[in-house]
């Protein structure tokens, strides 16, 4: 009885979940837009040597014809900054001294935003790649279903054991807890936000006091997605797990620093 009993908790659970998982869409990649306004790239960066390039090939390679590229140097000691000052048309910045009360990567994000000139505003990591269609296929969804705040799901490229052994099963849950259908829904509070890729108009952005807002919050990424949502912005989530990538971490006390902060934060 007490088999039986545990076996259909588990099959209850399987239905629950491919049923949660199935309900997050996915983005489709379109070839051209009827009009393209100008997206303005901000990539905040610290000591990346080993992925900038990496992610520089892709942005620069992206296809999209009005977009300019903002790299945020947080002062690396590993040579970030020289790799990308070797790409041309890149406008290339150093963070400088970090104002009281704010993170690193929140204050590069709004040193970013200051230098911007885009309708949209892209902010993504030094260590993401970007399929050629990637931002053309993004634009054209927000313009289709007037979204103010899109974010996405990536294919992490996991490097380590540890990696692969931990990170699937912590998306897994944090897709889980939050629903599929339930993110996308404007009346729900449920939301997932990925910080690797928030595409944003740039009048939402200001209207909602962008990451001077968050400034000193470890999980910017979910808090700014919740002030969005909270003003009445249009937030979606899509899988783009085929058109776009990211190399989390090198080593085992990477991946864990990084997750003990964001549950800590949660």
């Amino acid at each position: 009885m007490l088999l039986a009993i545990y076996f259909l908790i588990i099959l209850g659970f399987i239905v629950y979940s491919a049923r949660t998982l199935k309900g997050i869409p996915k983005l489709k990649l379109v070839e051209k837009l009827k009009e393209y306004p100008k997206v303005s790239i901000i990539i905040p960066a610290r000591n990346e040597a080993d992925t900038i390039e990496w992610c520089l090939d892709s942005v620069t390679k992206l296809d999209y014809p009005r977009k300019e590229i903002i790299v945020v140097d947080g002062n690396s000691t590993d040579g970030t900054y020289k790799i990308a000052k070797k790409y041309k048309g890149i406008k290339v910045f150093r963070e400088g001294k970090l104002p009281k009360g704010w993170i690193g990567k929140n204050w590069a994000c709004w040193l970013g935003y200051k230098k911007a000139s885009g309708e949209y505003l892209l902010f993504t990591d030094g260590d993401t790649w970007h399929h050629p269609k990637l931002l053309i296929s993004s634009i054209a969804y927000m313009q289709k279903n007037r979204v103010d705040f899109l974010t996405l799901g990536q294919k992490a490229v996991m490097r380590s054991f540890w990696e692969k052994v931990s990170l699937p099963v912590i998306f897994f849950i944090i897709m889980l807890n939050n629903g599929g259908k339930r993110i996308n829904d404007d009346k729900s509070k449920d939301l997932v936000v990925n910080g690797m890729y928030i595409l944003v108009k740039r009048k939402a952005y200001e209207k909602v006091g962008g990451h001077e807002s968050v400034k000193d919050n470890i999980v910017e990424d979910f808090f700014l997605g919740k002030r969005f949502k909270s003003m009445g912005f249009r937030l979606r989530f899509l899988a783009a797990m085929d058109y776009f990538e990211t190399k989390m971490y090198k080593n085992f006390s990477e991946m864990f620093e990084g997750w003990t902060k964001n549950f800590f934060a949660f």
